[in-house]
């Protein structure tokens, strides 16, 4: 052990008079030492020896002269001692982050590039820890989920996350053919957002390949893309404004017609007269339980067609939703059903009654379940999915189920050809579309329309004017009568 350095008395003396005249004694000096060093010790300043006594820090170095507020060191304690990068935030956790490398010369080369993206990042008021697309996008959907909610308009619901979540996979699918899939999110060229939208154009559809995007879709996705960038990854300083990307939207032309196809009166009497022959309820070689869902289906077809009512509403209405209206005839009784759509199942978040013609196919449905042995309590649900392992349990169809069964119906009933014809898409939302149209063809007031199907009358005059045209050509031509005579006579 090496002697201790000789003593200046000099010192020792200017510095005890220092002391005498503070108030202070060589005890206090120590206790003030100690104090500054655990401290230091605590912030980080000073490295802590590990439990064999050797540094964690070694070969500190400042990456600039005249600069404390970076350097770059080796981590004693790995096996390779890389150098990291060290980078104090006023207030905050400082930012490390290893090197890769146990060279100095490439460390501070590295360090200086690391230094200015993290110096960059803070001076844009950014966090210093950048994102790369994919490791945002499961930031912002864990965030969104947090937002589901069965009740209306208290949130989001599961399937406007689903739909979220497919808009942002066709997002990661378009950066990682770009190639910027491991680049940070402030990184990636600004003019990338434009691109984005024409690529989606010329991708090949998963489903229903004969149709191409429509720029309606293309659209939605864009600002499902810009929100997750706006709203969380710039409110939560993980990107600047002026590193967002600079996205763009496909033209539309301003088309307020409904979007949805539907039958013809035509077709759907073909399609019900086909729904009530044998070949298609009790076709042969098909068991009880296999019948038992085709007439569920039936009833459900009719029910749908007659109420307008949307499919998830059906889906999760229950028999004690069903009620005889007080103020029926008797005979209007026997036919009529009010059907009770709860807040917390309806789109608007406000419940309302359905009036339909549909009692004598609740009673048939309720047969229908109780030759299975299952029973219509008020808590079950109208259509309750009767496979065997879920009949003792009140669980719904799903829509998937019943779509499956669309498509067969319309295949086996031949009205599919004349579908595919036209290149209409009949999927189950059309039963709202349908029943609309039909409703206001023959005559409807479109108040009454719109208190029972739930929808407000600005929306049914903007989606199905057409329909109010073509329904009136009586009042449009009355008094042209006269008119016409007198151009004959000119």
């Amino acid at each position: 052990m090496p002697p201790p350095p000789p003593i200046n008395r000099e010192q020792v003396e200017v510095l005890t008079s220092l002391l005498d005249s503070k108030g202070l004694d060589a005890g206090d000096l120590l206790d003030a030492i100690k104090m500054l060093a655990d401290a230091k010790a605590k912030a980080g300043k000073v490295p802590s020896p590990d439990e064999q006594g050797m540094k964690l820090v070694g070969d500190k170095e400042f990456l600039y002269a005249g600069f404390t507020d970076a350097w770059i060191y080796r981590n004693n304690k790995t096996q390779g001692r890389n150098y990291y990068l060290r980078v104090k935030e006023k207030g905050k956790t400082p930012f490390i982050k290893s090197l890769d490398t146990p060279d100095r010369s490439e460390a501070l080369v590295r360090g200086r590039l690391l230094y200015q993206e993290v110096k960059g990042k803070i001076n844009r008021g950014e966090k210093s820890r950048s994102l790369i697309t994919l490791k945002l996008i499961e930031k912002y959907l864990k965030s969104e989920a947090k937002k589901i909610s069965p009740v209306p308009k208290a949130g989001i619901t599961a399937e406007t996350y689903a739909v979220k979540k497919g808009y942002l996979k066709i997002w990661q699918t378009f950066i990682d053919e770009k190639k910027l899939s491991a680049r940070p999110i402030e990184q990636i060229p600004r003019e990338i957002g434009k691109e984005f939208p024409y690529w989606v154009q010329s991708q090949q559809k998963q489903a229903y390949k004969s149709k191409p995007y429509s720029h309606a879709y293309i659209n939605s996705a864009v600002v499902e893309v810009k929100s997750m960038y706006h709203k969380y990854a710039l409110e939560n300083r993980y990107i600047s404004l002026e590193n967002i990307p600079a996205f763009e939207r496909l033209r539309v032309q301003p088309d307020s017609t409904h979007k949805r196809d539907l039958l013809t009166e035509e077709e759907w009497l073909k399609l019900t007269t086909y729904m009530r022959t044998n070949a298609y309820l009790k076709p042969e070689g098909r068991t009880n339980l296999e019948r038992c869902k085709r007439q569920i289906f039936r009833e459900y077809m009719l029910i749908a067609y007659n109420t307008g009512a949307r499919p998830n509403e059906l889906m999760t209405m229950t028999w004690g939703d069903v009620r005889i209206n007080p103020q029926d005839t008797p005979e209007h009784q026997e036919v009529m059903r009010l059907l009770q759509v709860r807040a917390e199942n309806s789109k608007t978040g406000r419940s309302r009654w359905i009036n339909a013609p549909v009692a004598r196919r609740l009673q048939r449905l309720q047969r229908a379940y109780e030759d299975i042995g299952m029973t219509c309590e008020p808590s079950d649900y109208l259509f309750r999915n009767p496979t065997w392992e879920r009949q003792t349990k009140n669980i719904p169809w799903g829509q998937p189920a019943l779509t499956r069964r669309l498509a067969n119906v319309l295949e086996w009933s031949g009205i599919q050809k004349e579908l595919d014809k036209t290149n209409r898409k009949i999927v189950l939302y059309s039963q709202r579309h349908f029943y609309v149209t039909l409703r206001l063809r023959n005559g409807m007031n479109i108040h009454l329309l719109a208190k029972n199907i739930g929808s407000s009358v600005l929306y049914i005059e903007k989606n199905y004017s057409h329909v109010q045209i073509e329904s009136n050509t009586d009042k449009i031509t009355q008094g042209m009568a006269k008119v016409k005579s007198l151009e004959e006579t000119d």
